[in-house]
């Protein structure tokens, strides 16, 4: 295993810990953003339902009961990240989710809306999830003996 992935998994145990205990100390705050996670949580996992349909003898790899518990946790994990996310934000007094309100409101004086911002944000946001996608898949299960 490499020592990048290993820091990974490390740093992402402790924020995951520190994301539920804010989840429990915050509970009754995060509940109004609940719908907002949800929601979040659906339309990734819908990307990644249509990503795993691409992909050739997918279900012969993963077993379709392990696919849904996995898909039922990635939910879950996606709300709460959400929540706690729009909480902070809203916290903070930071507008939560930027992007999508530059592209709804073209009026918008954030400096992330301006031209050459937006896209750079958006393409790094998409190689990160290609950059993390293929490191979690399996690859050497798909080629053919």
């Amino acid at each position: 295993m490499s020592v990048l992935v290993i820091v990974f998994v490390m740093f992402s145990g402790v924020f995951g810990l520190i994301f539920l205990f804010d989840c429990i100390r915050f509970g009754k705050q995060i509940i109004t953003y609940v719908r907002y996670g949800i929601a979040c949580g659906l339309i990734f996992l819908a990307i990644d339902t249509a990503m795993i349909l691409l992909i050739p003898n997918f279900f012969t790899i993963i077993p379709v009961y392990k696919l849904i518990a996995l898909d039922l946790w990635a939910l879950v994990r996606i709300a709460v990240f959400t929540c706690m996310g729009m909480y902070c934000c809203s916290i903070l007094g930071i507008k939560d989710f930027p992007v999508i309100r530059c592209l709804r409101n073209h009026e918008e004086s954030n400096a992330l809306c301006r031209g050459n911002n937006l896209l750079l944000f958006a393409g790094a946001v998409v190689l990160l999830a290609v950059q993390s996608y293929s490191s979690n898949l399996p690859l050497h299960n798909l080629r053919k003996s």
